[in-house]
């Protein structure tokens, strides 16, 4: 599945190491992975990367920033608390974006429940006693993971949303982990290139379940550039052959099966067969690009396979049969 969603009543350090291991990432109070991104119509591979904190080195202009912060601003690292003061810093925070985001800060990590499974730290910073930035980040046995950072827009000059994030590495290596994960970026979709400035990073290979250097030039055989071209291919094919086709895209997969075939969709996108004389049950395709396989399903209340092949030009015919 390209999107897996967990939801532990608990969850020790060990086992959130394990999860940010393998390219999972906390959401609220459950744990996800995914592999795709669905933003203004286009299909986007979500990259999760991570930093080997024995090999990081900082920068001169990270140390800049640092020492610029710590000398005007009053910086707190503590258990993290979650009350009105940090509600109205992010009613501020929100304003920045057109999105809909998180009613609250506690909706969005808590979930609304009173406990937190996960051992979340902050980083504050001050100014006069005024709340103007804070970050969480969650604490494992050898990792952690950056879960959230805001800030006052009317101290967007400072940087802090990337000092914040400075300041939670910096505390990953004085208590002796050995990785930090910021979540994923998006090639090609610039808005979370922001986490590419803490440094030399490695990125999950999904494929190969490993982790590799992270290299803008080694993006080009992400899953989703795979996916658009097979998919694109198929349906430009269909429409020559006068077949009425739709390009639909699965923003979450919806948990379809056949109780005999137990088939679940394994692409966002898929291709859409209309049929005047059965347009309740249309045929519809996905690639599954790990595994370098189109598949053919009748659709429906539920999915029932019908075809199988690695080859895009025999699923294309197998559709012409039924037309």
């Amino acid at each position: 599945m390209f999107t897996v969603h967990h939801h532990p009543q608990k969850i020790s350090k060990y086992q959130l190491d394990q999860y940010l291991s393998q390219g999972w990432f906390r959401m609220g109070q459950s744990i996800f992975t995914c592999h795709f991104l669905y933003v203004h119509n286009n299909v986007y591979s979500t990259v999760w990367i991570r930093l080997n904190l024995h090999k990081h080195a900082w920068s001169k202009r990270q140390r800049k920033l640092v020492r610029r912060i710590e000398s005007k601003f009053e910086v707190r690292v503590q258990k993290a608390v979650f009350d009105a003061e940090k509600d109205r810093l992010y009613e501020r925070y929100k304003t920045r974006f057109k999105e809909q985001m998180a009613e609250s800060i506690d909706m969005s990590l808590m979930n609304g429940v009173d406990t937190n499974i996960y051992d979340t730290y902050e980083v504050s910073i001050y100014d006069g006693g005024q709340l103007i930035a804070a970050s969480f980040f969650d604490l494992g046995v050898k990792a952690t993971a950056s879960i959230m950072g805001i800030f006052d827009p009317d101290y967007e000059q400072f940087s802090l949303g990337h000092y914040t994030m400075l300041r939670e590495i910096a505390f990953s290596i004085e208590t002796g982990k050995d990785y930090y994960y910021p979540g994923y970026i998006v090639p090609g979709y610039a808005r979370f290139d922001y986490k590419l400035r803490i440094g030399e990073v490695d990125y999950f290979s999904p494929e190969t379940r490993s982790w590799k250097l992270f290299s803008q030039d080694n993006m080009d055989s992400l899953l989703s550039e795979q996916l658009k071209r097979k998919m694109k291919g198929v349906f430009e094919r269909l429409q020559k052959r006068k077949i009425p086709v739709e390009m639909m895209f699965f923003p979450s997969p919806p948990m379809l099966f056949s109780l005999i075939d137990h088939v679940y969709i394994n692409s966002p996108l898929c291709v859409l067969c209309h049929q005047e004389d059965n347009e309740d049950y249309p045929l519809m395709i996905d690639y599954d690009a790990k595994q370098n396989t189109f598949r053919l399903y009748r659709a429906g209340i539920v999915l029932k396979l019908l075809y199988e092949s690695t080859d895009d030009t025999e699923v294309v015919e197998k559709i012409m049969k039924y037309y």
